[in-house]
């Protein structure tokens, strides 16, 4: 069997190579692999990087429009497998990682599959609070949701599954995957299943600043899902009163902790983990209600473009549109 691995990046030379060297690495006896890195415009060492490997390890440019979602269809269009499967630059497959995933398609009647996801070691407050808060947890999105999707973190699809879809939809900076795994359940017979035991680590943000950055794409892309998905139950419109009223109890919580800390006894103080977790916990939720609020950065539309068969590289050097840099 042929699979292809996508992987979309924009300046992500600092952690592309784990991801790289961990996909030459995998242990897929039987399974023919090409591996496409799709470039989406970086600046910095990524073109350099991505071509300092040999096969199965290919470089694609998308230069014609910023976003990890216009990337993955030039990889999709690129592509040669009966299995594509997402990764993304800062994840680490395991070595079995290929393996598991593609054996989740041994029903015919399946056409999607995702893995877990999990952390790296955390090694800041930040990572930490991602680690327990447990995002991007696969099993929560596939248990928990109206309609389950996995993130493209970890995910595979059958390429009649994306032919017949058209890809993912370009005009989304966040939400693509889930739009993706919507649209395989509402308007085909595919079906979707888990595979715990095909996983990926991923680098949570570092700090609150990028945890801020992320979650306000994250409320982005939930405002541009409700254009396309209006009477999804995940995508209701939380109302001004119910925003205010959750991060109201956030901010007592984290106000209370930074006030019981000094003047509570020893005993009774909240640990510092309990106070960290309370002030990113109003950071995340503040910054992904503000940008739900503020809606796309740029128009959401339904695309009707098929999949470009083109087999070549996009060319170097072509500007840019305006728009959000890839995940």
């Amino acid at each position: 069997m042929q699979v292809s691995v996508i992987v979309p990046v924009y300046n992500g030379e600092h952690t592309l190579r784990g991801c790289l060297d961990a996909l030459v690495a995998q242990d897929a006896s039987g399974i023919d692999v090409e591996v496409l890195v799709v470039d989406n415009g970086s600046t910095d060492g990524t073109w350099e990087l991505i071509n300092s490997y040999g096969a199965p390890i290919r470089g694609l440019q998308e230069t014609r429009l910023r976003g990890s979602y216009a990337a993955r269809n030039t990889g999709i269009a690129a592509s040669r497998g009966q299995i594509v499967a997402f990764t993304d630059a800062d994840c680490v497959p395991n070595s079995h990682w290929l393996e598991r995933l593609v054996a989740g398609f041994d029903d015919p009647r399946v056409g999607c599959v995702g893995g877990q996801v999990i952390g790296l070691p955390p090694r800041t407050a930040a990572e930490v609070f991602a680690q327990r808060k447990g995002v991007l947890n696969q099993e929560m999105a596939f248990k928990g949701s109206y309609r389950p999707h996995f993130a493209t973190a970890n995910v595979a699809y059958r390429r009649e599954v994306l032919e017949q879809l058209g890809g993912f939809e370009a005009s989304l900076e966040s939400g693509g995957d889930a739009d993706l795994c919507w649209r395989m359940q509402e308007e085909t017979d595919w079906q979707i299943r888990f595979e715990p035991g095909a996983l990926v680590e991923h680098h949570h943000r570092v700090n609150w600043r990028d945890l801020w950055k992320q979650y306000h794409r994250y409320g982005r892309g939930r405002a541009a899902l409700r254009v396309l998905h209006p009477r999804h139950p995940v995508t209701r419109y939380e109302t001004l009163s119910e925003t205010l009223r959750r991060l109201g109890r956030l901010t007592r919580r984290a106000i209370a902790y930074s006030f019981a800390w000094p003047l509570s006894p020893i005993r009774g103080r909240p640990s510092r983990e309990e106070m960290d977790y309370a002030f990113y916990a109003l950071i995340s939720q503040g910054a992904f209600a503000l940008g739900a609020r503020r809606g796309p950065s740029r128009p959401v539309y339904r695309s009707a473009k098929p999949l470009v068969d083109d087999k070549q590289p996009v060319v170097p050097g072509e500007a840019l549109s305006e728009g959000q840099p890839s995940r």
